[in-house]
């Protein structure tokens, strides 16, 4: 964690930028693994440690991953004051981005492409004013349709 904090420090000093981080709960490795992380991540913070990680998220496959397994890890992340956001719609379907709205309380969904397949989810997210970061490039590149 020093290292990282090093190196996020200099490329401060060079950018002027400033530099806040989410960590990731990898859904291949299952909701275990997915709460120990956030176990682990508030344990270094109530430490003093890790105090840029503002955030926390799920990435990896969707494929055969019910987002909501991880809502114990989403709760905790949520009582210790961690921002929430969840990685689906990439190849999900339309109705597990608004299961990570509603039920996982993410303020964020990173990709949700799909969410164009059902526009009463569309405006659901829309009337919670709910971002997507959609990035059609690494969809490409990982041969995903897009």
């Amino acid at each position: 964690v020093a290292g990282i904090e090093e190196g996020l420090e200099a490329a401060e000093r060079d950018t002027g930028a400033r530099v806040l981080l989410i960590a990731d709960i990898d859904k291949a490795y299952g909701p275990r693994a997915g709460l120990e992380m956030v176990e682990r991540l508030i344990g270094l913070r109530s430490n003093g440690l890790a105090q840029r990680v503002i955030g926390m998220g799920m990435d990896s496959t969707e494929l055969g991953v019910d987002p909501l397994q991880f809502r114990e890890a989403y709760r905790l992340g949520e009582r210790s004051g961690l921002r929430l956001t969840g990685h689906q719609g990439e190849t999900s379907p339309p109705s597990t981005i608004w299961d990570v709205v509603e039920d996982l309380h993410c303020e964020r969904v990173d990709h949700g492409l799909s969410i164009l397949d059902d526009l009463e989810v569309v405006g659901r997210v829309r009337d919670r004013s709910v971002p997507l970061t959609v990035c059609p490039i690494s969809n490409v590149k990982i041969a995903n349709a897009v």
